[in-house]
């Protein structure tokens, strides 16, 4: 669904972060892509509320090379 809607995520996304990203990374960034929030990815993911906090954080590390906001990672990547 996200590629059919924006065909370069993938490519604009792994750019940002210089390939640096996880599969897990990558999984969340879909789902943030997605509309999904923490709490639903939690469900989906069967992970801690923590660990999804954690990916943000990470996946926001290696795109802009500093930790911000949890909305600042998900607006940019809602952008691509």
């Amino acid at each position: 669904m996200v590629l059919k809607n924006s065909p370069h995520f993938r490519q604009n996304l792994f750019l940002l972060a210089s390939g640096k990203l996880s599969m897990p990374e990558i999984h969340t960034a879909l789902l943030i892509k997605c509309g999904f929030r923490p709490v639903d990815m939690t469900i989906l993911l069967g992970k801690s509320n923590g660990a999804i906090i954690s990916r943000r954080d990470s996946i926001c590390l290696k795109v802009l090379d500093t930790k911000l906001d949890a909305k600042t990672i998900t607006g940019i990547i809602r952008l691509l």
